[in-house]
């Protein structure tokens, strides 16, 4: 009995213990616009500072004065993901954290849960794709739902802990063409296709590959082999890439 007791510890620890190196963190990061929303405009948004910390501010405009509501960071203590937010008008204006305790790679699923606070108890955010979002904040009798949508695309630099990698270019029958080389950034398990490469150091991309390195980074979506869409190319999201 003794021995399976500790099996079930061992268990339990293992489902609500996540690699943070594969926690993809970096879908918040961007401005989103809140959906249905009369009279006003109400925001949330997330960067990164130089060392790759995610923060952001819940907002909103009306009659083009902006306000900010939240305080909001994803932060690392004892090797658990926290969702920690500061609201202006509630608790004193003292920061209230939740741990990460369901997380879905495939989905895109972040349930964060504090069971200590009165409401909300969790809150959900699911990433149907690139550009849509959804949040929830419930207990264990009632809920809300928020829907958010990307707006202006990530224009900005952002600074993200990733690899660079180097795949054969395959092309549309299947089959991999001699000399030719795709070039793809991995972040947090994610890959994304690489549009161009640039540093101060005039070194090639080869110098960089399979490095585990902070690099500036923008997301787009578009033309990945040509600038003109009169020519064939593939099409997609692709990521400018930076030396930090």
């Amino acid at each position: 009995m003794k021995k399976l007791f500790i099996i079930a510890i061992i268990l339990l620890s293992a489902i609500n213990c996540f690699s943070q190196e594969n926690i993809k963190t970096h879908l918040f990061l961007g401005k989103w616009l809140m959906a249905e929303v009369k009279d006003a405009e109400i925001f949330e948004e997330w960067n990164t500072n130089s060392a790759g910390d995610i923060a952001g501010t819940s907002y909103y405009v009306k009659n083009g004065k902006e306000s900010v509501n939240e305080i909001l960071s994803l932060e690392s203590e004892e090797g658990n993901l926290n969702y920690c937010a500061i609201v202006f008008s509630q608790n004193d204006g003292n920061k209230i954290c939740y741990r990460l305790k369901e997380y879905d790679d495939k989905e895109n699923i972040f349930v964060f849960e504090n069971l200590n606070h009165d409401f909300p108890k969790r809150i959900i955010y699911k990433f149907q794709d690139f550009d849509n979002l959804s949040v929830r904040t419930e207990d264990d009798n009632k809920g809300n739902d928020f829907k958010f949508t990307r707006v202006e695309g990530l224009i900005n630099f952002y600074y993200l802990k990733g690899k660079i990698l180097k795949k054969p270019f395959v092309n549309k029958i299947g089959k991999e063409v001699p000399g030719i080389y795709d070039y793809f950034f991995e972040v947090q398990g994610e890959k994304y296709f690489i549009r161009n490469f640039k540093n101060n150091e005039s070194l090639q991309i080869e110098d960089y590959l399979e490095k585990e390195l902070i690099f500036q980074v923008s997301f787009h979506e578009g033309l990945w082999d040509s600038d003109d869409n009169n020519h064939q190319s593939r099409v997609g999201k692709y990521v400018k890439i930076y030396l930090h």
